[in-house]
């Protein structure tokens, strides 16, 4: 992963024709990169809610549980907050908690 900094050249980086190319190199990488979390994130989410302990968990313990999850395989909050927003969390059976 790239330091959400590096993405953003200072006036010395711009000087350094080499390292500015890298730096847009790794903007790209990251980019998609960060496609592929959210795909990745998603993905476990839909699988996790179909189970039927997640199904059978109230709203605001499968959100806990499911965010606790992410949060452990490494996911970052914007991350998490994206793939629950995708993957309609709220539309399962008697939720009515906000994330």
């Amino acid at each position: 992963r790239v330091h959400p900094g590096a993405c953003h050249q200072n006036g010395e980086e711009a000087n350094d024709r080499q390292r500015s190319d890298q730096t847009k190199f790794l903007c790209r990488d990251r980019e998609d990169d960060q496609t592929d979390e959210l795909a990745e994130a998603t993905d476990l989410l839909r699988k996790k809610l179909a189970t039927t302990s997640m199904q059978q968990a109230d709203p605001l313990t499968r959100k806990r549980r499911l965010s606790g999850l992410l949060a452990r395989r490494g996911f970052d909050f914007n991350t998490i907050q994206q793939a629950f927003n995708a993957v309609s969390v709220d539309d399962q059976p008697n939720d009515d908690v906000d994330f």
